[in-house]
């Protein structure tokens, strides 16, 4: 339903969905992505590269060639947060440069 809200541009609502899945399941990739970009979207950029952050930690496709440090989800300022998971992400799309989901992240942590 997240989902769903996120692409009628309905954030506010959408956030309210996929908190209450993070809430169920805090591993699902699906609602750490959309979370990071309707968070971004509403202008908490901070606690949407939080989650994509967490997005990355749990992603078994990357979190065995990159390490991300958990201390990142205690940073305070997405100017010094945006900067890191860049470079995480840079790391990542060196690896696999068609991947929709990196490349989302990327855009969002572009803005």
């Amino acid at each position: 339903m997240g989902k769903l809200h996120q692409e009628f541009d309905e954030d506010t609502k959408a956030i309210a969905c996929l908190e209450k899945a993070y809430e169920l399941d805090p591993f699902d990739l699906d609602s750490l992505l959309y979370l990071g970009s309707s968070c971004s979207n509403m202008y908490n950029k901070l606690e949407g590269m939080k989650y994509l952050v967490k997005w990355l930690m749990y992603n078994t496709e990357y979190n065995t060639d990159i390490h991300v440090d958990e201390s990142l989800l205690n940073i305070t300022d997405e100017f010094e947060l945006r900067p890191a998971l860049k470079e995480l992400l840079a790391r990542c799309l060196d690896k696999n440069p068609r991947d929709v989901g990196l490349l989302s992240a990327a855009g969002i942590t572009s803005f």
